[in-house]
């Protein structure tokens, strides 16, 4: 499994792959493309950054998209973690995930941020990543409707948190 950076060509594949995972939302999925084109062909391409994750047969495994913040000068989001459901089960999380630290920290990051809401799609993401040294800082009440709240998972990345690459 190797990890490198999207280029245009690999648009659609990811588009279908997010389609197929039950813990995306429609607008999430929209949200995620929007993210991905951002970094393919915006005018802000300098902030984001998207990965995936390849097999040795040149299949997309995973997909990550994240940015740094526009107003500050170490704060980073990643706005998609996803792995392939054919895939999720090979450590695909933790090889993006250790592959997008090492990156922020190389670009003098010290915070990473992930915002999710509180439906249960979105449990198993939470666990992935409260085990990898995310912690729950206060979200909003009902910030996607009656009982959704919106989470945010905090990381402050420190020099022994990230393997250099």
């Amino acid at each position: 499994m190797k990890i490198r950076h999207i280029t245009a060509k690999d648009r659609v594949i990811i588009y279908d792959i997010l389609q197929h995972l039950e813990s995306l939302s429609p607008p999430e999925i929209e949200a995620a493309m929007v993210h991905m084109d951002a970094y393919l062909f915006g005018n802000e391409q300098h902030r984001y950054r998207a990965v995936l994750a390849e097999t040795d047969q040149h299949e997309i495994a995973g997909y990550a998209c994240y940015a740094a913040d526009r107003f500050t000068k170490d704060i980073f989001y990643i706005y998609t973690l996803v792995a392939s459901p054919l895939y999720s089960q090979q450590q695909l999380p933790e090889l993006l995930l250790q592959h997008i630290e090492t990156d922020i920290h190389r670009h003098h990051g010290s915070l990473v941020i992930v915002t999710l809401s509180s439906e249960n799609r979105h449990a198993e993401l939470r666990e992935f990543l409260l085990g990898q040294q995310f912690q729950a800082a206060p979200g909003i009440k009902d910030f996607y409707g009656n009982g959704i709240d919106r989470l945010f998972l905090v990381h402050y990345l420190k020099k022994d948190d990230v393997t250099e690459g």
